[in-house]
């Protein structure tokens, strides 16, 4: 049996994915690789069917879930919807208060992003490391308006832009259709969504 020694017990990261891409990708890479335990809160899980937020929270989870399968099955990798509640000074207060362990480090894909935790720490908290990773790679800055962009437009190359194994996924949610179309058909003739 292999022991790893993460540097973080746990770590924290929210993001809207609309939809998951690469960079959120990248970003949840390193949290894995430094973090015995990872929390991703989804942004915004009570909006869906807009154009800035088209994709429900439930079909953003279950994005996440089918990259990380093993990490998610496993309990390693938590993923927990986060309301708009409007108000950035109580944010990071509002996000820790929703899961029990102490978190580590929070990680995000912008300083914008991470403003909440640099400018306004929960207070009577521990300390929480902030990391700002770099969204842009061999393909340039990774955006998830810019991807909603290209396939509203019918350009293909939104595609290099999501994980490997999610393409076909995405495409489908977008679409507005059901993700798994085998676990639609078992949810229909349950009469309700599973989680």
């Amino acid at each position: 049996m292999t022991v790893t020694n993460y540097t973080n017990k746990t770590g924290l990261a929210c993001m809207r994915c609309q939809p998951f891409h690469t960079g959120h990708q990248r970003l949840i890479d390193l949290m894995l690789s430094e973090c015995e335990t990872v929390y991703i809160f989804i942004g915004s899980a009570q909006e869906s069917g807009t154009d800035k937020n088209p994709i429900s929270y439930l079909n953003r989870k279950r994005l996440i879930e089918n990259y990380y399968t093993e990490e998610w099955i496993s309990g390693r990798l938590v993923i927990c919807p986060a309301m708009d509640i409007n108000d950035l000074p109580n944010w990071s207060k509002y996000i820790v208060n929703q899961i029990s362990p102490i978190v580590d480090k929070y990680y995000a894909g912008t300083k914008y992003d991470a403003v909440a935790f640099t400018d306004y720490p929960p207070k009577n908290y521990p300390k929480i490391t902030v990391e700002v990773l770099d969204r842009t790679d061999e393909l340039g800055y990774v955006s998830a308006t810019d991807i909603r962009d290209l396939f509203k437009k019918g350009n293909s190359t939104w595609k290099l832009y999501i994980p490997k194994g999610n393409v076909e996924i995405t495409e489908r949610i977008l679409n507005g259709k059901h993700p798994f179309p085998e676990l639609e058909k078992l949810e229909n003739e349950m009469g309700g969504e599973i989680l």
